[in-house]
């Protein structure tokens, strides 16, 4: 039974392992990039196997269990050890960003209100807004002195309102839909410059919708390539860390993650915790520094709120 029992664990371990990394062992698809979503998982779940083979003693499985560990620690502990930047207070006051998928069926526009008016932050980004947001909306945009809203029947419409001035402001479209992204020049202390994109591709639920948020993150891409240092890009993006297409596409525009450092920060599905992964995303290039990033309660959404604070450097 001891050889069975490490025979058995040793090739559950092994499979596990595979379909964690399958879409870095065979490719880019629909499926292997929904299970790389789910990397802390496996690694917590690959911690307990080790554990529960060192009880057992079960010392083949657990040499494997332990070595997968170990390589997807590369991956999730940066985001809990790692500080990237020092603080420089010369730099001037933070600014907080307040990112949110509202949810446009389930959310709560009252709760919306009361959250902005608790964090009171220099900018909002709002996703999924409707008519049926409208009133709540203009409610909190009595506060801003810029504002974009562009409200849609569907899941795509989208709300910018800022008390920090722009210089200019830009709305694209992508794919069929015409789904709206905003590229804008904001100014801060009448000579700091920085560019924000603000953006909010297709889920990946089919084939089609996954190609279609590929091509809107490729176009992304390009309008962020055209932008002068420093730049953010903000939005639920569909899509974590862990993936391929989005680690390519931090390395190609030279891009980190706002979350290194500061955990996490799971956002998506608001309402079951154990399984929430992160999808609602914050880049930022050089002449950014990142003084903390948090999520907020929830008012009724499947996203949960994002509030980013940041400086820009002199």
């Amino acid at each position: 039974m001891y050889i069975f029992n490490n025979v058995f664990l040793s090739t559950v371990t092994l499979a596990l392992f595979a379909i964690s990394q399958w879409e870095h062992l065979l490719g880019s698809s629909l499926l292997s990039e929904s299970l790389s979503h789910m990397s802390f998982h496996f690694f917590l779940l690959f911690i307990f196997f080790t554990l529960l083979c060192v009880i057992r003693k079960y010392w083949v499985p657990f040499a494997l269990s332990g070595m997968a560990t170990i390589y997807l620690s590369f991956q999730i502990l940066p985001y809990y050890l790692t500080r990237i930047d020092d603080i420089n207070i010369k730099d001037g006051p933070p600014l907080q960003l307040l990112m949110l998928n509202v949810n446009r069926q389930t959310g709560s526009p009252n709760k919306l209100v009361q959250l902005v008016n608790k964090y009171n932050p220099e900018i909002v980004f709002l996703m999924e807004v409707s008519p049926r947001w409208q009133k709540s909306i203009e409610e909190i945009a009595e506060s801003y002195t810029h504002q974009e809203i562009i409200l849609r029947q569907d899941n795509f419409g989208m709300a910018l309102l800022s008390k920090v001035p722009w210089k200019a402001i830009k709305s694209l479209s992508y794919g069929p839909k015409k789904v709206p992204s905003l590229v804008t020049e904001f100014v801060i202390e009448e000579t700091k410059v920085f560019n924000l994109v603000f953006t909010h591709p297709p889920p990946p639920i089919n084939q089609e919708y996954y190609e279609q948020r590929n091509e809107q993150l490729l176009q992304v891409s390009r309008a962020l390539n055209g932008l002068s240092e420093p730049k953010m890009l903000f939005g639920d993006l569909n899509i974590t860390a862990w993936t391929r297409r989005f680690e390519k596409f931090k390395t190609d525009l030279k891009l980190k993650d706002c979350r290194k450092g500061f955990g996490l920060r799971p956002t998506w599905p608001a309402q079951t915790y154990p399984v929430q992964i992160a999808i609602d995303q914050c880049l930022y290039s050089k002449g950014v520094q990142i003084v903390d990033i948090k999520t907020l309660e929830n008012i009724g959404s499947d996203h949960l709120p994002v509030l980013t604070q940041f400086v820009i450097q002199d």
